[in-house]
């Protein structure tokens, strides 16, 4: 009785050891599955001459991707590993989980806000995108929690239709899911000037020498902080001109 009790014993740890393994492997497939469907994208849209985003202002990549999907407003470039088309879709739900082909991806898409103008036009466009583990689209952005990465790092780059646009990033911080930090539009510029000093107050550490004044422009970078719950990581970024840059970064 006793043997036949292990013998069964083993016999369930093994199975339970193989469906692990499998659950394993199936989760790996997807993450590489989403990981490469990026991965081609970037490789077909970026110029052979490219190696900086300074020297890529007359490379939007977006019009050529229109024809194989409208709801693209623009490409993000961002260090260290950001590269990525950005969506909009008329709900915040949609490419949760689809790529840029509009089929399942585990990474989901970096998308603009269904309330927000698909032309960044808001005094705030909000752009989502999943905190991955291993670092594909705004995964890494926790490097930015440490001022002195930013300092190294404070630009990013958005490519529309008409050109290149250069951020940079004025403030870190996290915040809950539908805070104020989330709001997208302004009775006035004063109020958008409250905005920011609600901001200022929140954030983990703000680059006072780019800080938006109050008829300027932002895009505000939200991840989740963990895989389940409220809490967001959220780097707010100004470019004052609101123009595309005419030929290097600024």
């Amino acid at each position: 009785m006793i043997r036949k009790f292990f013998r069964l014993l083993s016999i369930l740890v093994l199975c339970a050891a193989l469906f692990f393994g499998y659950q394993t492997l199936e989760w790996s497939n997807k993450y590489k599955q989403g990981h490469d469907e990026y991965e081609k994208l970037q490789a077909q849209n970026t110029p052979e001459n490219e190696s900086t985003p300074e020297n890529d202002s007359d490379s939007t990549k977006e019009p050529a991707l229109k024809a194989e999907n409208p709801d693209i407003v623009g490409w993000i470039r961002m260090d260290p590993t950001c590269d990525y088309p950005i969506m909009q879709a008329q709900d915040n739900d949609y490419y949760l989980y689809k790529g840029f082909g509009r089929s399942y991806n585990i990474n989901g898409s970096i998308f603009l806000s269904s309330v927000n103008s698909s032309d960044f036009s808001d005094k705030n466009s909000i752009v989502y995108g999943h905190n991955m583990r291993n670092g594909d689209m705004f995964g890494d952005n926790d490097y930015y929690y440490e001022k002195s990465y930013c300092l190294e790092h404070p630009y990013f780059w958005i490519y529309r239709e008409n050109g290149q646009y250069t951020y940079r990033i004025f403030d870190v911080m996290r915040v809950t899911d539908a805070t104020e930090a989330y709001d997208t539009q302004f009775a006035s510029d004063d109020d958008f000037e409250t905005y920011l000093n609600d901001m200022k107050n929140q954030s983990s550490y703000t680059i006072p020498d780019a800080w938006p004044s109050k008829t300027d422009h932002i895009v505000s970078l939200s991840t989740c902080v963990a895989a389940h719950g409220s809490t967001r990581m959220i780097i707010q970024n100004q470019n004052s001109n609101d123009t595309p840059d005419s030929s290097e970064q600024q």
